[in-house]
């Protein structure tokens, strides 16, 4: 079994004009308005984040209500965020010794992120369909390509792969990896419906 730790990932998205004045000034402390409650912040490339500006780490559990909550009270800055979410991560076990992340996103985040898909199922016109079904079905989830590599079995679109012991769940798409996505810490493994993903964790426990 894999570990029990679960963590809260927040995912930013800034106006324009407001992302390229901190990327001109550093003001890093005006930011910390915005996410100063929470252990981590990086700013990173939006492609190797899937579309956001600011990431944080939180070791308690925090829903993308109460983080809308927090920035609205956070300042002068609240207006210059345009998307927020709240992806909830742990452990999930794929095969007798593999283990990977399992990444609950809601419709915050599958509405907002452009990590790109390498395939997808026909069904889905666009990646962004494809993305979205996941925060609406529980039975269907995208992985990333870096975690198809490890496994013993051969993981495939329309594969039913384990996320956890005796649940499996329908690959409907396969996100690309690349090297700048190894530090952003949802941009691999599994991504599951938000819901179920807590149901998976309350499971285990």
């Amino acid at each position: 079994m894999g570990s029990e730790l679960s963590f809260i990932h927040i995912l930013v998205t800034l106006t324009k004009g407001y992302r390229h004045w901190l990327q001109k000034e550093s003001d890093l402390a005006a930011t910390s308005l915005l996410v100063g409650m929470f252990a981590l912040v990086l700013f990173l490339a939006r492609s190797a984040t899937g579309g956001f500006d600011i990431t944080a780490k939180a070791d308690r559990f925090l829903s993308t209500k109460s983080l809308e909550k927090a920035i609205k009270e956070a300042g002068p800055q609240k207006n210059k965020v345009t998307v927020s979410s709240a992806v909830t991560q742990i452990d999930g076990l794929m095969e007798k010794d593999m283990y990977t992340k399992l990444n609950g996103v809601d419709a915050a985040f599958t509405k907002s992120t452009n990590l790109p898909l390498r395939e997808r199922d026909s069904r889905y016109v666009s990646d962004r369909k494809a993305w979205q079904a996941v925060s609406s079905d529980p039975d269907v989830v995208i992985i990333s390509e870096r975690d198809i590599g490890g496994s013993e079995e051969k993981i495939k679109l329309g594969s039913r792969v384990k996320v956890a012991p005796g649940v499996k769940k329908k690959v409907i798409g396969i996100a690309k990896y690349r090297t700048e996505n190894y530090e952003y810490y949802t941009a691999s493994g599994i991504w599951i419906q938000k819901k179920d993903k807590q149901g998976l964790s309350e499971k285990r426990s």
